[in-house]
């Protein structure tokens, strides 16, 4: 059976010079904007199937599967908390790019690398990803809607990683290569 992964990052790597940032500075409010936000930029949509993906890479049952997802939704929650409360992190926007490439490296290598390190680098990427998030988001609902679709997107991420399974050690790297290129390319522009 061939696989469709290699295709569908191959095609995902085109759009990459068309897709920017969706950390533009600007303010939404609501439940639906807050449901509608994580999808609207490269970094968003990457990093919340990324942290699936490395869930799911770093193998074990399910409920130890959703270990990485659980503690990245949590750490941005502090995040976005941190930067409603007036916490200004120099630099955001190369960090965001960075969390990715490191999410990617980490996809790229078995079971997401060393567990100590995946897990606190999740947690530092959650953090960051929080404060942009609250930065932009205003008002309870918004950061409820975008909760529950990070947490989606997760899912999404992690389904895709448990079908993929150990059985794909090429597809594996491939997809982390792209996450990661995808930073490396967020950092250069």
């Amino acid at each position: 059976m061939r696989h469709p992964v290699p295709k569908l990052v191959a095609a995902s790597a085109l759009l990459l010079p068309a897709l920017a940032f969706a950390h533009a500075g600007h303010v939404e409010s609501g439940v639906m904007a807050g449901l509608v936000h994580p999808f609207t930029g490269l970094d968003h949509l990457l990093v919340i199937v990324g942290v699936g993906l490395w869930g799911a890479r770093r193998g074990g049952s399910f409920s130890q599967a959703m270990r990485m997802p659980l503690l990245f939704v949590g750490m941005m929650l502090v995040g976005a908390l941190a930067a409603r409360a007036g916490l200004q992190v120099p630099a955001l926007e190369p960090l965001l790019a960075a969390s990715l490439l490191v999410i990617g490296l980490a996809l790229s290598t078995p079971r997401g690398g060393p567990a100590l390190l995946a897990y606190a680098l999740c947690a530092m990427a959650g953090v960051l990803h929080g404060a942009a998030h609250g930065q932009e988001l205003q008002g309870a609902g918004a950061l409820a809607g975008m909760l529950v679709a990070t947490v989606a997107g997760h899912a999404l991420g992690l389904l895709a990683g448990r079908r993929l399974g150990t059985q794909g050690a090429m597809a594996w790297r491939l997809l982390g290569l792209t996450v990661a290129g995808a930073g490396a390319g967020l950092l250069l522009t």
